[in-house]
């Protein structure tokens, strides 16, 4: 039986300190705006792939943080 992980227990099972936070607000603003008050190396975002035009139209997370934030962003897809 395959069970899925959340990403905090994968990361802690594979020696990688890490930690969950539940904060509210427009994500892309939330996000720079903690790691504005929290100093951190680097900060790793998903991205669903939309196409140029819909992150145009509805702003796109991970392109904001990208252009905002005050240490490097890895973008995954």
């Amino acid at each position: 039986m395959l069970v899925k992980l959340k990403a905090q227990d994968y990361a802690v099972n594979n020696g990688v300190e890490a930690k969950t936070l539940t904060l509210s607000g427009h994500p892309g603003l939330v996000i720079v705006d903690y790691l504005n008050s929290h100093p951190h190396d680097l900060v790793v975002l998903g991205h669903r792939g939309l196409s140029n035009i819909q992150a145009l139209l509805m702003g796109s997370v991970a392109y904001k943080v990208a252009n905002l934030a005050p240490c490097a962003v890895l973008i995954v897809k």
